[in-house]
């Protein structure tokens, strides 16, 4: 079996990569106590299934969690909140003190986040809030910076980049339709402000602000883009009567927000505050979202998105071994290997995942207290971006020469590497897309235009055509795109429409 990089046909000059910086994930507690359950653990996504083992070291790791990998999945730094260390489980020079008015940052979830600086390959940017003992309130959003040379330092730390009224935590990003820069958004306390930061090579531009939507009262939570950056979910849950869901779409060149769609969300949950969360399938079609004891699925390409609420899993409330304590779900993160996994609200040995999230409905295979951890772990789940989105190739911000590629395509003795035709290219109502040999078991086609908008939507099967009617479509470029079933692009190409 041998991996190979597969180039588009648009003219590549920069491949982009995707890289491997989420691919070791740790939680659990210091390993230096009195009690056998309690310790470290480590979730390898470097392996398939990932390789789960103790892992011991000194810091806690609660629901402030960030972990951060090189571009071929080595562990290189882990903060939770207050502390920073190296892959040795060291505290990383001037790596102590990070949020320095706080002593409670360990409960704040998504409230770091560690970004590479674009064209600085050995630099690191650490967003991170501070809680003033009010669990949905911080007034401070800091930066860090880390250069991971040598043994590895913290060359600046807590540099005030927004001081307002924040909500706590829900610190997300995505990657720039350039294919180098970085998105980095976060919301406004009890408000319908969200404010933007662009990380480029020269640092951090802005904040930004964009006044969108309506304003949720602000709880805990869980913010996230969908892995092709085109969605911007949100989730706030404070009381039964008080849970809100706000989805948008998103413009990666621009960063602008567009098409608000507000739910007022109630359920009926008497702990709801303990326990909400968002995630995108890797295909960005379906957007998850749970509370203590359910998960509901919603169809993003439905005309009607709350309407298309589906339950894919309640929990049963059965307690597993050894601990003999309710295994609730808190958060969930798309993982590297396209499951969703669902951490738990009390201390367990356990998380909940979703195998299929690609699949409507109950196909999308919950399955409860699924993978088994060797120490305790409550709440503790990373947060991490897409680092696998690459380019909008043909938007008019892809500036940089960067273009997709696509890689560890799996080529067995006498296969060959699915190829694609797209004809008349310019076209005045209609084109065909013809794929020669094998894309996999399950491939779409993506038309978009340049702000990733997505038009239409089709399945792809290896040696087939696909016809694409135009009507409708503005005289313009748009952007025929080809997908895998794991959501990579393995084709890219420009479409003119001229009449």
């Amino acid at each position: 079996m041998i991996l190979l990089p597969m180039y588009l046909s648009i003219q590549a000059q920069t491949p982009f990569v995707p890289e491997k910086r989420d691919y070791v994930w740790l939680t659990g507690y210091s390993s230096f106590t009195s009690d056998p359950l309690f310790g470290g653990a480590r979730i390898d996504f470097n392996q398939s299934p990932p390789l789960v083992t103790e892992d011991l070291r000194e810091l806690d790791l609660f629901a402030n969690n960030s972990v951060v990998c090189d571009i071929s999945g080595n562990l290189l730094f882990y903060n939770n909140g207050h502390n920073i260390s190296s892959a040795n489980h060291e505290t990383l020079l001037n790596g102590s003190g990070i949020n320095p008015n706080s002593t409670d940052n360990n409960f704040l979830w998504q409230a770091s986040l560690s970004l590479p600086i674009p064209d600085h390959p050995d630099s690191y940017v650490l967003l991170h809030e501070e809680s003033l003992g009010v669990d949905v309130l911080v007034t401070t959003l800091y930066s860090s910076y880390l250069s991971m040379e040598g043994g590895g330092e913290v060359t600046e730390k807590n540099i005030p980049i927004i001081q307002d009224t924040l909500s706590a935590g829900k610190i997300t990003a995505t990657r720039h339709a350039n294919g180098r820069d970085w998105w980095i958004l976060i919301g406004r306390f009890n408000d319908n402000i969200y404010y933007k930061l662009l990380l480029t090579p020269e640092g951090l531009d802005g904040p930004y602000s964009q006044e969108i939507g309506l304003a949720p009262i602000t709880g805990t939570g869980r913010a996230c883009f969908s892995p092709d950056g085109t969605k911007y979910a949100v989730y706030n849950g404070f009381l039964p009567e008080k849970e809100y869901l706000n989805v948008f779409d998103f413009n990666r060149c621009t960063g602008e927000l567009t098409n608000p769609q507000f739910l007022h969300f109630q359920d009926g949950d008497d702990i709801a505050f303990f326990g909400q969360s968002v995630a995108f399938s890797p295909n960005s079609r379906y957007l998850y979202l749970n509370t203590h004891n359910v998960i509901f699925q919603y169809d993003l390409e439905a005309i009607d998105l709350f309407g298309s609420i589906d339950t894919v899993a309640v929990y049963d409330e059965s307690i597993p071994p050894p601990n003999g304590w309710n295994t609730y779900m808190y958060h969930m993160q798309l993982a590297p290997d396209n499951k969703i996994y669902i951490t738990t609200r009390g201390a367990s040995f356990r998380y909940h995942i979703i195998h299929n999230p690609n699949e409507a409905g109950m196909n999308a295979n919950f399955e409860q207290n699924a993978l088994f951890l060797p120490t305790f772990n409550a709440r503790t789940i990373p947060n991490n971006p897409n680092y696998r989105l690459g380019p909008l190739d043909g938007s008019p911000c892809d500036t940089l020469d960067i273009d997709n590629v696509m890689v560890n395509i799996e080529e067995q003795e006498n296969e060959y590497l699915p190829t694609f035709t797209l004809f008349p290219n310019p076209s005045s109502g209609q084109v065909t897309l013809e794929s020669m040999y094998s894309v996999g078991e399950k491939a779409d086609l993506w038309l978009t235009d340049f702000s990733g908008r997505v038009l239409q939507r089709l399945d792809v099967v290896g040696n087939n055509s696909v016809e694409i009617d135009l009507d409708g479509l503005s005289n313009g470029i748009y952007i025929c795109l080809v997908k895998d079933e794991t959501g990579q692009i393995v084709y890219s190409e420009k479409l003119v429409v001229s009449r």
